[in-house]
């Protein structure tokens, strides 16, 4: 992830809960605080750290722990976002796990993988988040991806 998505994520965060960009303002250098905290983010996935801020402003997560101190924002985050990617990448890993075995099981080859197909799901929902396409548009997208599940080669 570059760093002006990170500072995208980071000023969200800032607009619902003024106390963390106070707390950055306060700093000897406001502008090199930020910078390490992108510098700490750029590993995660832009969905994924995207996911974990909503999930933060709707109220389904938690941004900080009882114990947790302000200048521990891009820890917490980080940490949800690794956990979304570990999390991801164990249902693709089981998907191609699940292929296999019914491919062994049925004898029947898929012609298309479905971990892939879950991919270009998950790029529509992203562009339906962002807004550059419509809900038709990505219910359009989520049908053609499951009639692809389907099809044997």
């Amino acid at each position: 992830m570059n760093a002006s998505d990170c500072r995208k994520q980071i000023e969200r965060i800032f607009v619902a809960f003024p106390s963390y960009a106070a707390y950055v303002r306060k700093q000897d250098n406001p502008v090199a605080t930020v910078e390490s905290w992108c510098k700490m983010l750029s590993a995660c996935d832009e969905v994924d750290l995207a996911t974990v801020v909503d999930r933060v402003l709707t109220g389904e997560s938690e941004l900080r722990h009882k114990f947790d101190t302000m200048d521990m924002l891009p820890v917490v985050l980080r940490s949800k976002a690794m956990r979304m990617r570990d999390d991801r990448n164990r249902f693709l890993k089981s998907q191609t796990i699940v292929d296999d075995s019914i491919e062994r099981r049925t004898g029947a080859k898929y012609k298309y993988h479905l971990g892939d197909l879950y991919e270009q799901c998950r790029k529509s929902g992203r562009l339906l988040r962002d807004g550059k396409i419509t809900e038709s548009e990505n219910k359009e997208v989520v049908d053609v991806c499951a009639a692809k599940a389907r099809e044997l080669k």
